[in-house]
């Protein structure tokens, strides 16, 4: 016959009657009801909380290892560039033309009716044209990193040891250390394509 609101209210009803009236008895519903909201459990929020948290946590990781793994990139990249310097240099030291050779100058070449002077001259310029632009650009990498304040000159003088002349082991400890430090304290090293923004831009600036 009553709502069963809980076994208590069923239980004073019926031994009460008449002593509780209607006021009363909604102001026993309304204390109930703010008691269940109090004695709710607060998982839902910590959960959501902690969740949250986890995101923010594991998103800065990736961050930080995206970071870190385009130094290491940058860092190769001078390897490669030092590795075709080599090459060209090597190229251009031990430049020997193929059979029926003329000399001309300091430049050999063919004299068969395949090839002409024109074609080695032409041949030998661009490869010294290359090894000038990678040496330009070797040299400004090196200047950049030296202007990089915030790094120590030990670790600046690895780098470049280590990867622009590859002229020192590379210790892959030493190595991690500084790129987080790298990473950490936000320092700019210059990438490959700037040094070949600053080599177009002299030879614009000479033309």
């Amino acid at each position: 016959m009553y709502p069963i609101w809980n076994h208590y209210v069923y239980t004073l009803l019926n031994k009460k009657a008449g002593t509780m009236n209607a006021t009363d008895y909604r102001a026993y519903r309304d204390e109930q009801v703010i008691r269940k909201e109090l004695n709710k459990p607060k998982a839902t929020k910590e959960s959501r909380t902690s969740n949250y948290s986890y995101t923010a946590t594991q998103s800065s990781k990736t961050i930080i290892a995206t970071k870190e793994q385009a130094i290491k990139n940058t860092l190769l990249s001078y390897k490669r560039l030092n590795n075709k310097y080599l090459e060209l240099n090597e190229s251009i030291k031990h430049y020997t033309p193929t059979a029926n050779i003329a000399k001309y100058g300091d430049i050999a070449s063919h004299t068969n009716k395949k090839h002409d002077i024109s074609d080695e001259i032409v041949k030998y310029e661009n490869m010294a044209i290359q090894l000038i632009n990678t040496s330009m650009m070797r040299l400004h990498i090196k200047d950049c990193l030296f202007k990089t304040t915030t790094l120590a000159h030990s670790d600046i003088l690895y780098l470049i040891n280590a990867y622009v002349d590859e002229r020192e082991k590379i210790s892959y400890a030493k190595s991690r250390r500084i790129i987080k430090k790298i990473v950490s304290l936000n320092i700019k090293i210059p990438t490959i394509e700037q040094a070949k923004k600053y080599l177009n831009e002299k030879c614009d600036e000479n033309q």
